[in-house]
């Protein structure tokens, strides 16, 4: 949950920085590294003149992605902060009861209107989607619809999210 003591924060947009703030509520940095080449005075090194990199594997994450939506726990994975980009390729995490494995995520630009992205294959039970919906603020929407059906059985699901970071 002190991820952001180590970033450089102000080459970052100030919505992204309240959302690093708050987004990673704990867990652990199993090993990592940091690296800093060239001249400070050219951070973030836009011009190639020089590099910057952090990363490592983590254990047990808990994150909040985005407000009101259920935190994703247990996260296991690589998480790299490189130039102007973050991307985390996750092995494992949860969600609710809901198991997810290789999850791909990335923020492209960290820098002017930043957005999230993730994509996985999800494989659980009806009753956990629909668990899902009814805890999240899809309860709102799609929720109502659902509200009255009683699911069970495998499901299979191709998870694309994209969470604009700004506003």
């Amino acid at each position: 949950n002190n991820v952001s003591r180590y970033l450089p924060l102000k080459i970052y947009d100030a919505d992204l920085n309240k959302w690093l703030r708050g987004a990673f509520l704990g867990g652990q940095v199993i090993n990592g590294y940091a690296v800093v080449q060239g001249r400070l005075n050219d951070f973030p090194f836009d011009n190639g003149a020089g590099k910057f990199a952090s990363g490592g594997n983590v254990k047990n994450i808990a994150m909040r992605y985005a407000p009101d939506w259920p935190l994703m726990k247990n996260i296991n994975g690589k998480l790299l902060f490189s130039g102007r980009s973050m991307t985390a390729d996750v092995t494992s995490a949860k969600i609710l009861d809901i198991p997810l494995q290789n999850i791909h995520a990335d923020i492209p630009d960290l820098g002017t209107n930043p957005v999230l992205t993730a994509k996985s294959a999800v494989q659980a039970d009806l009753s956990q989607g629909l668990n899902f919906i009814q805890k999240s603020p899809l309860h709102h929407t799609i929720g109502e619809s659902l509200q009255a059906l009683e699911l069970q059985g495998p499901m299979q699901l191709v998870l694309s999210l994209s969470v604009p970071l700004n506003h």
